[in-house]
């Protein structure tokens, strides 16, 4: 039994609407990529002169803050004997972050990434790769490369945040110990002052 023409009629009519749809869906997107490049772009662009900005304003403090970058075997516990190597500038870790898995029976597996600033505000990025076989952590690898690297879009783009929080916690540290310190001196400079005055 053929169909009513009007079932094919109302079936036409709802393919057509879905077409419509994806074309205008198309046509919408089409529109809106550029924008999002374009936004992209200005916020990749903004983040980049925030970060150095923000590098030349610590540039007058930062030797002050900086210390050595130590690097500890990731293999060890804390009770071992350790051989740790340290960075040839000295720096402050403003952010680490570091990953470990097994690669096959017995091979255990670790990579960190740790952006340091030094005493001249340049940031250098540290990779560390380790490798060794446990239970007898033996066979052991440990790599670590540092890289000089300018504060280009794509790098404030993944680390902008990390960054700053961890300039944040530094800074932090450093005005809690400086406050101690003032109070410290304060209370020693007024014990000179009584002294002085009970000598005449």
């Amino acid at each position: 039994m053929a169909k009513p023409a009007a079932d094919k009629d109302v079936k036409s009519d709802a393919k057509l609407k879905v077409v419509d749809t994806y074309i205008r869906a198309v046509e919408k997107l089409g529109r809106l990529v550029p924008e999002v490049d374009a936004l992209a772009e200005e916020v990749a662009a903004r983040e980049a002169e925030v970060l150095k900005k923000i590098l030349g304003l610590l540039a007058p403090i930062l030797p002050k803050l900086v210390g050595p970058v130590v690097l500890r075997e990731p293999w060890l516990d804390g009770a071992q004997k350790s051989a740790p190597r340290t960075l040839k500038e000295p720096g402050v870790v403003v952010e680490r972050t570091f990953s470990q898995h097994r690669e096959n029976a017995g091979s255990h597996v670790h990579r960190s990434l740790l952006i340091v600033l030094d005493e001249r505000a340049r940031v250098i990025v540290v990779n560390e790769t380790a490798q060794w076989t446990e239970p007898s952590r033996t066979d052991i690898r440990w790599d670590v490369e540092s890289t000089i690297v300018e504060p280009t879009a794509e790098f404030a783009a993944e680390h902008l945040q990390g960054v700053l929080a961890g300039i944040l916690d530094v800074l932090r540290a450093r005005l809690g110990r400086d406050l101690e310190d003032k109070r410290e001196l304060k209370d020693r400079l007024a014990r000179l002052e009584e002294a002085e005055r009970a000598l005449g």
